[in-house]
């Protein structure tokens, strides 16, 4: 059973924000993105932080495009601002934008209280128009609608979505794989990681990690030094890497084992160095 605790790490949003959110009308992706950026800024303590495409899709289960299309409208949506470009070295910085009257996010709250009261009373009206007067219609004069709000195969098919998104959420990201086979994941790894992830994919790099730990080492730059290799071969693919690696398993013990006469000359067939008399010498040149 899950329990946490605040004493374990907790996020300090203020309150006026998160009513402010409540009665804006963010998609449900604008949502996630959200939750990610204030975990990773007012979680720690700062400001901003430096968000890879790669980072986020893994934090809220998102897809690549829907990763960038919900992080490019809050950005147009002035909700969060760029405090600097992503470069070769860094992933984008990004920062929530807490003047909530500058967003451009529309507010699904009423004006003024006349407003509400208005709603009410036409909600009210609506409801004494259809019964007839506030008389009760005769029961069993009508079957009763479908609950659920939909036909059987549009809730199946919500349903499939919804397992969908969780087994996404729960799938191994490279940034969980650092966490569980190397150390702790900081925010200099990670940017490096959304870095390689971008410019690669999430398999290539998961590929990587997977031969960096097989090898016993735990440090990224092993990593990254095979990152460069298949980058500088053009092996975005995780099938042609695959490829890759199995032959280079297969041309090393060639290497090891193939006829060199240079490093073979005078070895005997032991491959020992052989002991040659100095007189041998002698009676070859007389």
């Amino acid at each position: 059973m899950a329990n946490p605790q605040k004493e374990q790490g907790y996020t300090a949003v203020a309150n006026e924000i998160l009513e402010e959110v409540a009665i804006r009308k963010f998609s449900s992706t604008q949502h996630k993105i959200l939750l990610v950026i204030w975990r990773y800024t007012y979680g720690f303590h700062r400001k901003s932080h430096a968000f890879s495409i790669s980072f986020v899709q893994s934090k809220t289960g998102l897809s690549k495009d829907a990763s960038k299309r919900g992080i490019k409208s809050l950005i147009d949506k002035n909700v969060i601002t760029v405090v600097k470009e992503a470069s070769f070295n860094g992933s984008r910085e990004l920062m929530f934008n807490k003047d909530y009257e500058t967003w451009k996010i529309v507010s699904d709250a009423p004006e003024n209280v006349e407003e509400m009261e208005q709603n009410t009373s036409n909600n009210s009206l609506g409801a004494d128009s259809s019964t007839g007067g506030g008389i009760a219609p005769p029961t069993g004069s009508a079957p009763a609608p479908p609950t659920g709000g939909g036909s059987a195969p549009q809730l199946k098919k919500e349903k499939e979505s919804k397992e969908r998104v969780v087994v996404d959420a729960r799938k191994e990201t490279p940034f969980s794989f650092f966490e569980q086979n190397f150390h702790i994941l900081n925010g200099h790894i990670q940017d490096k990681i959304g870095n390689w992830c971008d410019d690669l994919t999430e398999e290539v790099v998961m590929e990587a990690m997977k031969i960096t730990s097989e090898n016993g080492v735990r440090k990224f730059s092993y990593t990254e030094s095979i990152l460069r290799e298949w980058f500088n071969h053009s092996l975005t693919d995780i099938e042609k890497v695959r490829a890759h690696e199995l032959h280079k398993k297969e041309a090393k013990p060639n290497a090891r084992h193939g006829n060199n006469p240079q490093r073979d000359m005078g070895k005997g067939r032991t491959g020992q160095e052989q002991f040659v008399p100095e007189f041998v010498g002698r009676y070859k040149r007389a």
